[in-house]
């Protein structure tokens, strides 16, 4: 019987993630990442109807969205 090869930590930065998912990263409601998305604020990649981000494409958005908030 063979092992089970663990999955790497770091994940696949080109990885498509559905609403439910990318809302799941990014602690918000797939409402939220919708609004987000008609307002234009997140790019996205659209298939028919469905829409699907980029793990690398969320990580870059949130990194320029700290930059945005001043304390």
């Amino acid at each position: 019987m063979s092992a089970a090869k663990p999955q790497s930590v770091v994940a696949n930065p080109t990885e498509l993630l559905n609403l439910s998912a990318a809302g799941s990263l990014l602690g918000l409601t797939v409402w939220q990442l919708r609004g987000l998305i008609a307002s234009r604020s997140l790019p996205v990649v659209q298939v028919g109807r469905k829409f699907y981000l980029r793990r690398a494409t969320l990580l870059r958005w949130t990194e320029r969205a700290e930059g945005l908030v001043r304390a």
